[in-house]
């Protein structure tokens, strides 16, 4: 059997012999009949970086395709069904590749969750923030002097944000 792989698409010519003793592609000849100029397999490639006979080395799919079909019709297989390719081989399942435990479970989807009712934080995180928090109100009662603190707070938040300041600053000289 004797290609042009131009006959397949390919920009190159590349007329190949293949040695066959299957009746349906003995004597094949399927040789380019185009009079236009074609890519000659000279030189390198620059866009697959290697040479153009080594990117010409691949078969076409239309040439193993061809090859296909002369063994399925020496075969005595029908040519015009379409091959069952999960027939052939030897799973389980006609649903090749696939695992039989495929992945983790899925998460059942949670329920209408209103944003205010899920915690953002962890309980450590909030006895943290109880003990600094209390830790801020002793500081400010002993520096203070004063037992409407929590008044003084809810007045006057620029009064909060001057306490918290100099409570910082209190902390990192200590």
């Amino acid at each position: 059997m004797r290609l042009s792989f131009c006959r397949f698409g390919i920009p190159w010519r590349k007329t190949t012999r293949f040695g066959t003793d299957l009746p349906s592609l003995r004597g094949l000849r399927l040789l380019c009949g185009c009079k236009h100029k074609r890519h000659g397999l000279r030189g390198y490639s620059k866009r697959h970086r290697k040479a153009w006979t080594a990117v010409a080395e691949l078969y076409p799919a239309g040439v193993s395709r061809l090859i296909a079909s002369g063994c399925c019709i020496d075969a005595v297989w029908s040519c015009f069904v379409k091959l069952d390719v999960s027939s052939c081989c030897r799973s389980k399942s006609h649903r090749i590749g696939e695992a039989q435990n495929p992945g983790p479970r899925r998460v059942a989807p949670r329920g209408e969750d209103v944003l205010e009712d899920v915690p953002l934080i962890s309980a450590a995180t909030a006895a943290l923030e109880a003990k600094v928090l209390c830790a801020f109100i002793n500081w400010g009662c002993k520096s203070i002097e004063s037992n409407v603190l929590h008044h003084m707070f809810e007045i006057s938040p620029y009064f909060v944000s001057q306490t918290v300041c100099a409570y910082g600053r209190d902390l990192f000289a200590a």
